[in-house]
């Protein structure tokens, strides 16, 4: 019986190893650079490597150990005392120099890599790690390959009935390839020579009919088939009982390949099988692809493949009904599908188009059980979105079962001209925001026409009255006479109307709300905000500055440091040094930050150079037009920094 590794317990037991004289000179070569020495010995029935170099102090010791044992090893780092499952090579890197005597080179060599052509102890190591990586990946993957293995296993026989569907699938592959020098035609599906002559006049890709087999076929060039690669490829996908509550969905990928006769040569072949779980609400997909060396079912490998990429996005081809409702009942899963067949209707299942589709519900059930109920009230717009799009902005209460609930709809009313209007993702998004801006009870198409006319600013328009909304519908066509001048107005009407409650208007006088000179109402009660906030903003302010002041304000012999006297003193000073500090003013306000002013000591009131301190941290000192100060007043601020204990 075979020795296995040793544990860390025994590495660490280990007595370690003596440095030689050679190993210390060896080691001690190169002042500059690191220099590794290697040296190999056997312990029980393990190859050791031992790692020599200089340490933090310049003497010689022990670095690293590594235990090897065929393709298993273990790296022991000494001076950490930390054992992983490491490479040597990674770990020496690449800074350092690998050295060994020439006797301790052989041995190596001849312990754990007797195939390397090189002499060189760092060529035999990097040339053992790199064996090793690939086997334990080769392991790694078979013991993977293992499991998928036994998951494939139980995957059903195809039944014979499959054959139709591949047929009905390539039913559009029908051809007469025709050479009208030679007076020559060939049928794809009977295999019968034809005269053209016979035939009534045709163009190339034109639809017609075999006289031998009376199929609906297409007329292509025989030249064209004979100098270009022709084939016609689609997907054929098979549903089947893996287990229970446990579906798997199977793509064939069917080629009719006319490269080498006018008779296809047909190929089917399986590329991609998808497990359903609808007990774990869990999707889990294998393709037929190389792997480990060999091509076998694995998991996807391209970066490309995703669940709703190549089998789904690509795909047209037809789903295998035969049976279809037995192979669901098996299973147990025709309850959680009930919704499936409706799908399938709407969706028009007979369409290769929209073959994904009808395969898409089943998987985005699997993930999301609130999609049943959905679908079976009859919401298919808001299935079929729901199946298409990446994001979707509505919001699904997925705790609750009522599928009023579920939808976040105010009554059974709305919940009726929902369902008559099939609406989609975006408007049922439009009628939760109505339900949570306003309780005005209003009709679905009313709701949705207002979110239409007033688009992105909806939920201002969702709080007017009907009234209201009346007055503003005449106002707006009386200023506005295109659609993009309204959808522009629309927004600044939005903005004036919020400045006029800001400055406390009187929101029910129609001179307010529906100005004959709207452009100068909007610009006075902007300008009139922004005095507003500012005279606010000011007062904060006022109430900071002792403080400031207190914390802030030093001098020497040639500048002063202060905080403002009042906050329009910051605009004062952002208009003089043309620089933007004038911004600043609502963050000061809010204490956010602080502004403080450099100023020469003989020049007290002449803006010099702005300061901004935040957090007692002095974040940036900017001079006229934001220009980095002179020598003589970085020091000064060095100055500053000691004296008032600022970073």
């Amino acid at each position: 019986m075979e020795d296995n590794m040793l544990t860390n317990k025994e590495i660490r037991a280990l007595p370690m190893p003596r440095i030689s004289q050679e190993t210390r000179a060896l080691a001690l070569q190169n002042a500059e650079h690191d220099v590794f020495v290697i040296t190999c010995g056997k312990v029980k029935s393990s190859v050791v490597i031992n790692v020599f170099s200089k340490d933090e102090n310049g003497n010689v010791s022990l670095f690293y150990r590594y235990f090897v044992k065929r393709y298993d090893a273990l790296l022991y780092n000494v001076r950490k005392n930390k054992i992983t499952s490491g490479y040597l090579s990674n770990a020496l890197g690449y800074d350092g120099t690998v050295v060994s005597t020439q006797k301790q080179a052989e041995k190596l060599k001849k312990y754990i890599n007797p195939e390397s052509t090189s002499d060189s102890a760092g060529n035999v190591i990097e040339s053992y790690d790199r064996k090793r990586s690939v086997m334990r990946s080769r392991l790694r993957k078979a013991e993977e390959c293992s499991e998928i293995d036994g998951i494939m296993h139980k995957v059903r026989k195809v039944p014979k009935s499959f054959e139709k569907t591949i047929k009905k699938t390539m039913s559009y592959s029908k051809y007469i390839f025709y050479d009208r020098r030679n007076d020559f035609g060939k049928c794809s599906c009977c295999g019968s020579e034809i005269r053209l002559s016979e035939l009534p006049k045709f163009r190339d890709k034109e639809f017609g009919q075999c006289p031998k087999c009376g199929e609906k076929i297409r007329f292509k060039s025989e030249l064209r088939r004979q100098c270009y690669n022709t084939y016609d490829g689609r997907m054929a996908v098979l549903v089947q009982k893996y287990a229970r509550h446990v579906l798997i969905v199977r793509y064939f990928h069917i080629i009719y390949d006319y490269n080498v006769s006018q008779v296809p040569k047909v190929s089917v072949k399986e590329v991609v099988r998808t497990l359903i779980d609808y007990d774990r609400h869990k999707i889990c997909d294998y393709e037929w692809y190389y792997y480990n060396g060999e091509l076998r079912w694995c998991l996807p490998q391209c970066n490309m493949f995703n669940p709703d990429g190549f089998h789904h996005s690509f795909l047209k081809g037809s789903l295998h009904k035969a049976g279809l409702a037995k192979e669901l009942r098996a299973a147990d899963v025709d309850k959680y599908l009930q919704g499936w067949a409706q799908v399938n209707q709407f969706m028009k299942a007979d369409s290769a188009e929209f073959c994904h589709m009808h395969i898409r519900y089943p998987e985005r059930l699997a993930l999301n059980p609130i999609l049943e109920p959905i679908t079976k009230c009859g919401f298919y717009n808001l299935t079929s979105d729901y199946m298409n799009k990446q994001y979707i902005k509505s919001k699904f209460n997925k705790d609750e079962k009522s599928i009023l609930k579920i939808l976040s709809l105010k009554n059974r009313t709305q919940l009726r001209e929902a369902l008559a209007l099939n609406i989609n993702s975006d408007q049922l998004h439009i009628i939760q925001s109505y339900n949570q801006t306003t309780d005005i009870n209003r009709p679905v198409s009313d709701i949705l026409r207002i979110a239409e006319e007033y688009d992105g600013r909806e939920e201002s328009a969702f709080v007017l009255s009907d009234s209201r909304l009346r007055k503003l519908s005449k106002y707006l066509d009386s200023i506005c006479h295109k659609k993009s001048e309204r959808n522009n107005f629309i927004a600044d009407y939005f903005d004036y109307l919020h400045n006029c409650e800001s400055l406390n208007y009187i929101m029910t006088s129609d001179i307010v709300l529906y100005p004959k000179n709207f452009k100068k109402a909007h610009d006075k009660a902007a300008v009139d905000v922004k005095s507003k906030n500012l005279e606010e903003e000011c007062k904060k302010i006022a109430k900071l500055l002792p403080d400031m002041h207190d914390k802030y304000d030093f001098s020497n012999d040639d500048f002063l440091i202060k905080a403002p006297d009042s906050g329009r003193d910051i605009i004062y000073e952002g208009q003089s040094l043309e620089h933007c500090v004038s911004s600043y003013v609502p963050r000061v306000a809010e204490g956010s930050t602080v502004i403080l002013f450099i100023r020469r000591k003989n020049e007290p009131d002449k803006p010099y150079v702005t300061v901004e301190v935040r957090n007692d941290k002095v974040v940036q000192v900017r001079g006229f037009s934001n220009q980095k100060p002179e020598s003589d007043v970085t020091n000064f601020m060095e100055q500053f920094k000691r004296e008032k204990c600022i970073a």
